[in-house]
């Protein structure tokens, strides 16, 4: 039975038995030439893609996003991982699932914020698996010290409130009660253990990189007040890849589609994945 232009729910075994991932299949109306597969940011869940699922299946791919463990309707203890590896192993699910249900459709990864860190692990540990990478406002480095030095010598079962634990001024309560009206379900407290996985995800990129040999797409705005645009600077002059390419945005900040330049953005991520369609 065909299945395009339909949308579909399921929850899905994860790298962990008997934790399952809330998992949304979008396929286009017209035969799909390629896949992505989507990896949220800290917080948030599988809704901030809604517009470039929109804009990805007019172009006739197919997306995969997922909601992260203890994110979105997914299960798992709200706001936690011992290790952003666990993330990277619910990607290699998930990356093998669109496969094999794929079996001849190039297939990429997109990856937001944690995300796109999640995403750059992944692909310094699981290159081939994929055609390519997106990381969008990646928290590759941390020039900007998001949640302050790492690691924090606190309990790491110890909760904290996300306008607490981000270090940037502009991220208040109140921007974080807008963004828990946005996001259903959205993580409004996280764990010491998932702040200090961060610094251990971004050391194993540093000394993994000569691993990332896929083409990438490195993106960030310039006005992103948690990921400074040095990160991704400094991440595409490290990484020696012969396909890399990077686009800072003028007057974008860290949402990036769900920004009034988000048609945009999106034009310059389809451009890129369907030139490596060719």
């Amino acid at each position: 039975m065909s299945k395009l232009n339909t949308h579909e729910e399921e929850m899905i075994e994860s790298s962990t038995p008997s934790l399952k991932l809330h998992l949304i299949r979008d396929y286009p109306s017209n035969t799909p030439i390629g896949l992505v597969v989507c990896h949220h940011g800290i917080m948030v869940n599988v809704k901030f893609y809604d517009p470039f699922v929109k804009e990805m299946n007019k172009s006739n791919i197919i997306v995969y996003r997922y909601d992260a463990r203890g994110h979105g309707k997914s299960e798992g203890k709200r706001g936690y991982v011992k290790s952003l590896f666990e993330m990277v192993e619910d990607l290699k699910i998930m990356v093998g699932l669109a496969k094999k249900e794929n079996p001849n459709l190039p297939v990429f990864i997109m990856g937001h914020s944690m995300g796109g860190l999640v995403s750059a692990m992944f692909a310094s540990k699981y290159s081939n698996e994929v055609d390519g990478f997106v990381l969008g406002a990646g928290v590759l480095r941390d020039n900007n010290h998001i949640f302050g030095d790492l690691p924090l010598k606190e309990d790491p079962e110890k909760y904290i409130p996300v306008h607490e634990a981000m270090k940037a001024k502009e991220f208040t309560p109140e921007v974080q009660e807008f963004l828990c009206k946005v996001y259903p379900n959205f993580v409004s407290e996280i764990t010491i253990s998932i702040i200090n996985s961060f610094g251990e995800g971004i050391e194993y990129l540093k000394k993994n990189m000569k691993n990332f040999v896929k083409p990438v797409l490195v993106l960030n705005g310039n006005v992103d007040f948690l990921v400074n645009q040095k990160d991704a600077i400094d991440f595409y002059s490290e990484l020696d890849n012969k396909d890399k390419s990077l686009i800072i945005f003028s007057g974008v900040g860290h949402e990036l589609w769900n920004e009034e330049k988000g048609d945009m953005i999106i034009w310059h991520i389809l451009n890129w994945v369907q030139h490596r369609l060719k």
